[in-house]
């Protein structure tokens, strides 16, 4: 039995987690109540050089609405970076961003312990996702699709939210309808 990935999901609503946990539990993926929105850029001490050990995460969405799955960089060869050391979605060549990670808590469970974890700054790219584990270049940007949403409520307040979505073949139609339905 293969062990999903913990997907840290914050600014987005019990309801749309609970429509969504199936697809996203077909991925690999096990969805996980974070914190608030967007990436924790300014937090006291917290380093972006990245070295075996080090946290990172792969970003799907990123902003008002943020979901991200956190590992550990396995190696570092040069401008090379491999992490996890098991499976993110093992689909082969990818083009998502690597943020250099923060680890808040470890959260330990008997079926499925895995740490909260927040993004830094975008450092690579991933551009290799495979069965042993994931790869991607030091300095390289992914690219992703931004978002902007403005809803009016029928009592004419305003609510604005802007994200950024990977632009990955398997995992975007999947996450854009995530966001409209949350």
């Amino acid at each position: 039995m293969r062990i999903q990935t913990p997907l840290l999901v914050s600014g987005v609503s019990q309801a749309a987690l609970q429509q969504f946990a199936p697809l996203f539990n077909a991925f690999g993926f096990l969805p996980v109540q974070a914190g608030g929105g967007s990436s924790a850029a300014n937090i006291a001490g917290a380093s972006t050089r990245l070295e075996p050990g080090s946290s990172v995460n792969v970003e799907l969405i990123r902003g008002d609405l943020s979901w991200s799955a956190n590992g550990t960089v396995t190696h570092v060869d040069g401008n090379k970076v491999y992490a996890f050391g098991h499976p993110n979605l093992s689909a082969g060549p990818t083009n998502v961003p690597m943020s250099a990670g923060y680890v808040i808590s470890l959260l330990p469970n008997i079926q499925n312990s895995f740490k909260l974890a927040v993004p830094l700054a975008v450092v690579c790219a991933f551009r290799q996702d495979r069965s042993t584990g994931i790869g991607g270049i030091l300095g390289e940007q992914s690219k992703m699709i931004p978002i902007n949403v403005k809803l009016t409520t029928s009592t004419n307040t305003v609510n604005q939210y802007s994200f950024e979505v990977a632009d990955d073949r398997f995992l975007t139609p999947a996450l854009m309808n995530f966001t409209v339905f949350n």
